[in-house]
């Protein structure tokens, strides 16, 4: 590995373990959620249009393209992926940094079932004991958030038992889109350029909500009542575009390890990121680790190194060419 795949771990680790901290720092909580990922989706897409150009790939990545194989391989996990995005800015917004980063491991257990379901691909005794761990730590997090302060760094209300739900749910479908990702691209039996791939989810996942928001606003329901309310930049600034930049670098991040490295070298660039966690809330967070993230944070990072390591078995079988 070369140091474009160490650059692209870093990348992520950085950007997995800095996100709650912005979004909770720069995305106000009254800002709609269906219109921040709008915008992450729109920024995401500039994002892969300047690496495209830069890395000279943009004529080669759209040498064989056709509209018929593009919606083939990301309408659908595009529409699930929108949602799943929707439900994440929620979560990062009521639940501790260090408690959603954590939480939010438990999408390789999703991505594991949904991989017996659709592709038949059970997971090896070590691997399903690092799943286990994982699930044992959700538990235990999630009860330790629901007594936790229900104030964050900037005394807003937290909604601890929704914003746990929502990263449950948005774990499941981040694993579910995944899965069908990977089914798609198997059973095309095609490359396709990581890059290009997650600006196609960008423009689907983009005229996806817009639609939606679109006939919300004509029911005035949800957040389509909110912006018939309060306008479409309620609780936005110019701040506001730093921790949504921050992520559509990350998911750019993600198909650069697989390109440069490999799917393995993921599951380290999270560990990273949770170590950075911690590290951050313990330096310059309100309130102190709790006992239970002491023993939280470790239990992820060997659950993750048992079920990556491919030193002491086989790699698990979840390549896609974008996570979230």
């Amino acid at each position: 590995m070369d140091w474009k795949g160490w650059f692209s771990i870093l990348l992520v680790a950085i950007q997995f373990g800095i996100q709650p901290f912005l979004t909770e720092k720069y995305l106000h909580k009254t800002g709609i959620k269906s219109i921040i990922v709008i915008i992450q989706e729109i920024v995401k897409t500039i994002c892969c249009t300047l690496v495209l150009l830069l890395s000279g790939q943009f004529k080669s990545a759209f040498k064989n393209w056709t509209l018929t194989t593009s919606l083939y391989l990301a309408l659908v996990p595009s529409f699930i992926y929108s949602i799943q995005n929707v439900l994440a800015f929620y979560a990062y917004q009521n639940l501790d940094p260090l408690t959603f980063n954590l939480i939010n491991q438990s999408k390789i257990i999703f991505s594991a079932i949904f991989l017996i379901i659709l592709l038949g691909k059970y997971q090896t005794r070590r691997q399903t004991f690092s799943l286990f761990i994982l699930f044992l730590v959700s538990v235990m997090l999630s009860y330790d958030s629901s007594g936790s302060s229900k104030k964050n760094i900037h005394h807003h209300e937290h909604n601890t038992a929704y914003g746990t739900i929502a990263i449950v749910i948005a774990s499941a479908m981040s694993g579910l889109a995944g899965t069908l990702a990977q089914v798609a691209l198997q059973s095309a039996k095609m490359e396709r350029n990581s890059v290009l791939y997650s600006m196609e989810l960008s423009w689907y996942g983009t005229l996806i909500l817009m639609g939606r928001l679109y006939i919300e606003m004509q029911l005035n329901l949800f957040d389509g009542d909110i912006v018939n309310k309060y306008g479409w930049n309620r609780g936005l600034t110019w701040e506001s575009l730093i921790p949504i930049t921050v992520n559509a670098i990350g998911g750019i991040g993600v198909g650069l390890i697989i390109k440069y490295a490999s799917v393995i070298h993921k599951s380290y660039a999270l560990i990273g990121g949770i170590f950075l966690s911690g590290l951050i809330r313990f330096l310059w967070y309100d309130h102190p680790v709790t006992p239970i993230m002491y023993i939280a944070v470790p239990m992820v990072m060997y659950s993750l190194y048992l079920n990556a390591d491919p030193k002491k078995g086989p790699p698990p079988p979840t390549k896609t060419v974008k996570t979230e």
